[in-house]
């Protein structure tokens, strides 16, 4: 007896059948057999429903891949991903929109319901945005030519902002937003170059959410690029070590993350931090816990071990392991530079506010004329009165909570009558010691991620003079100890002792600018020659007449926020040109600066934006 396969499919009676029977079906249709009995099912499901759906006459689960990925690119959907998910994504589509024939003639986004008369006025009224439409694919073609991928999709993404990082959801998400605004088919021949925007949008989506793919580029230059890098050193003996988050013990670089294998290298070499797809922590290598591949234990581990053989000194492992480095395209490993130069410029930022915050607070305080006693002192009273009030449900002597009504007060005032336990309260002081003591270790440990993080990124870029501004003040000072350019109290006064970046902070007036170690490290240079970016005299003084900047300096080698530096951040750029500005404001030393890598350049004024 012949199975109603149309009942069987509705009714769940699929999942009764066996293995044998449901590939018999798909044999019989000339369907791929391959995979679980979900996976049969659904194929099942999608032809009986693409019965009704035909394309040109053709069942849709009769396609090939490259004729799915042909179809859902027509439709504004994406083109990415296995024959599988392609399917089901075109057989949504045409349930949504009313079957095969509206669909293919039809607009995205136009609802399907209309009739024929309706569909051509909305086609119609596209031509009232057609100025939006064309200034959109104009700005997608602009990109497109700068290889910009990223800044494509965030144009389909208000509010929102991508990157290769990105997840592959929120990338898809831009991307169908985007090409629902920009495909040929939506704007019906208004738009010129709407087919060569809406293939800029395809590539954007596919550079980025498969940014290890081979690059097909058909330009005028007719060049290929490599799809990997040679690899810098062998993997014999290496591993791919386990990585944990330190606050929730969740692996690191999970199928789930959705993070291609390469950020292993950047997160090994301190190079970036990654936050953990659990419990939202933020942690690198310095932070994060490390498991010996041989024994599975945790092991101390630091940056500079990743191109080392180690052992992981645990009790009875005694075996030498080393770390895998995975291959990188040259693309990627260009578009990786210039996210960590941005992210580095982005903490310089935050980092400055936060010591400008913390400098206005100790000068508050040396205007009140308290010290530190006082000050604690006033800290406490402060908790009290806030626990008499009932904004406080702990009392802040013994730590013990009291539950009371917000309106009785009464309960908090007999309360701190009767707290008198030294003990309880000496108790309750050592719990509270210890907890600042926790946070302040996370505090440098975090402080300690930062500046590895910094100074690993410096060297990433070339580790040259010219960029020598990305460095915190503590990494300054250090480097500067190292090539004995400043004296032993000057590096005691920064606060660095021996610890290697450690976040210096300048505490007397004698300790030196951010500046000023920058231009004793660029005239160091100049007189070793190790990398020289200046043409100074052989006597290492690095000061020039305003407007006559090395040869190395223009516009590429500046960064590319100078309106949004601060003037400490400007001054340490120019230190690090060897260039001594005459400017004494910010909005003055930009134009100073652009003049100057215009004149560099050969142009008479500067070709860069003002507000």
């Amino acid at each position: 007896m012949s199975k109603n396969w149309n009942v069987l499919a509705k009714g769940g009676g699929l999942e009764k059948l066996k293995v044998g029977e449901l590939k018999g079906f798909l044999k019989e249709n000339g369907l791929s057999q391959t995979g679980e009995k979900g996976t049969l099912m659904f194929r099942i499901k999608a032809f009986l429903d693409g019965e009704g759906m035909k394309i040109d006459g053709r069942n849709p689960a009769t396609m090939k891949a490259g004729e799915l990925k042909k179809e859902c690119a027509k439709r504004g959907l994406s083109p990415m991903g296995y024959p599988d998910e392609l399917l089901e994504s075109l057989i949504n589509y045409l349930k949504t929109h009313g079957g095969a024939d509206k669909a293919t003639n039809a607009a995205p986004g136009i609802d399907q319901k209309s009739t024929d008369k309706t569909l051509g006025k909305a086609e119609d009224n596209i031509g009232d945005d057609g100025d939006v439409a064309s200034a959109l694919v104009h700005r997608i073609m602009q990109l497109g030519e700068e290889e910009d991928w990223a800044a494509i999709l965030n144009l389909g993404c208000t509010g929102l902002k991508v990157s290769r990082q990105s997840p592959t959801a929120l990338l898809r998400k831009c991307y169908h937003r985007l090409s629902l605004n920009v495909h040929p088919d939506r704007l019906g021949g208004s738009v010129p170059e709407a087919t060569k925007a809406f293939q800029a949008v395809v590539t954007a989506f596919e550079r980025l959410s498969e940014p290890e793919r081979e690059e097909e580029q058909g330009n005028k230059k007719g060049k290929a690029t490599t799809k990997t890098k040679t690899l810098a050193r062998s993997n014999e003996n290496c591993f791919r070590s386990r990585i944990y988050c330190p606050r929730c013990r969740t692996e690191w670089g999970q199928p789930i993350d959705g993070l291609p294998p390469y950020t292993y290298n950047y997160m090994m070499m301190g190079l970036k931090t990654f936050v953990c797809s659990t419990c939202l922590c933020d942690f690198g290598a310095l932070t994060a816990l490390h498991k010996c591949p041989h024994c599975r234990r945790s092991f101390e581990y630091d940056p500079h071990d990743y191109h080392r053989q180690v052992v992981c000194g645990n009790k009875g492992c005694t075996k030498p392991f080393g770390f895998f480095l995975f291959p990188v395209s040259d693309r990627v490993e260009k578009e990786m530079r210039g996210e960590l130069r941005a992210e580095q410029e982005r903490r310089l930022r935050a980092r400055e506010s936060k010591l400008a915050r913390l400098a206005r607070s100790k000068r508050k305080r040396e205007g009140m004329e308290k010290g530190e006693g006082e000050q604690a002192a006033d800290d406490r009273r402060l908790q009290l009165r806030l626990f008499v009030q009932g904004l406080l449900d702990a009392c802040p002597r013994c730590g013990e909570e009291v539950a009371c009504k917000p309106e009785d007060r009464e309960a908090h005032k007999d309360h701190l009558r009767d707290c008198h336990d030294k003990d309880k309260i000496e108790a309750h002081r050592e719990k509270v010691r210890k907890a600042e003591a926790h946070q302040a270790d996370k505090e440098a440990k975090r402080a300690q991620q930062e500046d590895l993080q910094s100074l690993r990124t410096w060297e990433f870029l070339g580790g040259n003079e010219g960029e020598l501004w990305l460095l915190t003040d503590g990494q300054l000072a250090h480097l500067c100890k190292e090539k004995a350019l400043l004296p032993k109290e000057e590096i005691d006064e920064m606060g660095m002792g021996d610890k290697k970046g450690s976040g210096a902070k300048k505490t007397t007036a004698a300790a030196l600018s951010k500046d000023e170690m920058i231009a004793k490290l660029v005239a160091q240079s100049k007189r070793e020659g190790p990398l020289r970016l200046t043409d100074g005299t052989e006597s290492g003084d690095i000061k020039r007449e305003c407007g006559e900047p090395n040869t190395r300096f223009s516009r590429d080698s500046l960064p590319d926020n100078l309106h949004g530096m601060s003037l400490l951040q400007l001054r340490a750029v120019c230190a690090a040109h060897a260039y001594v500005p005459q400017a004494t404001s910010q909005a003055a030393l930009v134009r100073e600066l652009e003049r100057a890598a215009a004149k560099v350049e050969g142009h008479e004024e500067t070709l860069l934006l003002e507000d």
